[in-house]
């Protein structure tokens, strides 16, 4: 996987930028310092943020253009095979669909896992750094 990494981060806006270069498209994930928490600004945590949803758009590129198709593909011809009044379903050719077909449904169910822990990940990231930042600003006071 020949993937490239940009990042930009604008100081004094709080506008942080992920970008990914994968396969002749590119996936833009973004972060924008609330105006609550401009006292806490950091490079760091908006970086974190817009990597986590530029991955997050990479994955569900994957998914829809990667792997549903190949998935969609082998469940066609199973089904087409599995119709005809010679199919054997021990020959070799059966055999190894339906092989391929489980490996790319793991890769599908893989893929699915990956998306849900990440933006589980990018939501518990948002809400333990504004518990910090609460607890600092009552801390402050």
């Amino acid at each position: 996987m020949s993937d490239h990494y940009k990042t930009s981060y604008e100081y004094g806006y709080g506008h942080a930028f992920f970008i990914i270069d994968y396969r002749g498209q590119t996936f833009v994930g973004e972060a924008h310092c609330h105006d609550d928490d401009k006292d806490m600004e950091s490079e760091r945590t908006g970086l974190t943020i817009a990597e986590a949803r530029a991955h997050i758009k990479l994955k569900k590129f994957q998914k829809r253009f990667e792997i549903e198709p190949v998935v969609n593909a082998y469940r066609h011809t199973l089904k087409n095979i599995q119709s005809s009044t010679h199919h054997n379903p021990r020959a070799y050719e059966s055999c190894m669909l339906r092989s391929q077909l489980a490996h790319w449904e793991n890769k599908l169910n893989e893929i699915n896992a990956d998306i849900a822990d990440e933006e589980k990940y990018l939501k518990e990231y948002i809400f333990q750094k504004d518990k910090l930042y609460c607890k600092l600003r009552a801390r402050n006071q």
